[in-house]
């Protein structure tokens, strides 16, 4: 399993769009920035509410579909996976391994998206900037990581179904983005995405849900979406004929 796991993280060398992509985690942050510069005085924590909302809600659910693909239809396509099922490798490990370096990812996106944001802050002279806001900010981006790829697995579970290529399974994973987006309000308890905004937003102040329902229920729609996803996955992957 260990060696599965190094594995998947030696072929980002090779995977130059991954990390191109991961790139786009400084794109609102310095939009924020300056767009916020030259206002007079700038909250902190409403500062800092755009560029995390944003990120969780759109940007970083369609990069980790994006990047699913690409790690799961590539190696399809130049028949690597053919020679790992023959070897043989456990499909379950090699799933496990590509979701642990997808959420490896999506942490990495979300911190780094948090750095330029508190440095965006201190550059334009935020007020209420304190060691403890900055260290609670970094630990809801690992949060937010976490739960956004949770969110994807039935993105993950759709490309290992699809035989048609990057695009079906891309498209697909924009309009589920897209709809967890715009349906945030409406779908908080059904759609995953939409889960993880109403779970991280109950820590941002000033964010308000018409849904009266408690954040668990998000919780616990995000816990039996992601053993579902991982179950089908897993099947489907155990079907697939050599």
């Amino acid at each position: 399993m260990l060696s599965l796991i190094l594995t998947e993280f030696k072929k980002l060398k090779r995977q130059l769009f991954i990390i191109l992509a991961m790139t786009s985690s400084l794109v609102l942050p310095i939009i924020c920035t300056i767009y916020y510069k030259n206002y007079e005085i700038i909250i902190w924590k409403k500062f800092l509410k755009m560029p995390l909302a944003y990120s969780m809600w759109f940007i970083l659910p369609c990069i980790l579909g994006i990047i699913s693909t690409i790690l799961f239809y590539s190696e399809r396509k130049n028949s690597t996976l053919k020679s790992l099922f023959i070897i043989p490798v456990k499909r379950s490990n090699l799933l496990f391994a590509k979701i642990i370096l997808l959420l490896f990812l999506s942490v990495i996106f979300m911190c780094l998206m948090g750095l330029v944001s508190v440095l965006g802050g201190l550059l334009i002279g935020a007020t209420g900037i304190t060691l403890k806001s900055v260290i609670e900010y970094m630990l809801l981006c690992i949060y937010t990581g976490v739960l956004s790829l949770v969110a994807m697995l039935p993105i993950v579970l759709i490309i290992i179904i699809s035989r048609k290529g990057y695009i079906l399974p891309i498209s697909i994973s924009i309009l589920y983005a897209l709809s967890g987006f715009v349906l945030a309000d409406i779908l908080t308890e059904i759609h995953p995405i939409s889960a993880v905004s109403r779970i991280i937003c109950t820590k941002l102040e000033g964010v308000i849900f018409s849904t009266t329902l408690p954040p668990h229920i998000a919780a616990l729609n995000l816990i039996i979406t992601g053993i579902l996803s991982i179950i089908c996955s897993i099947w489907f992957l155990n079907r697939e004929t050599v």
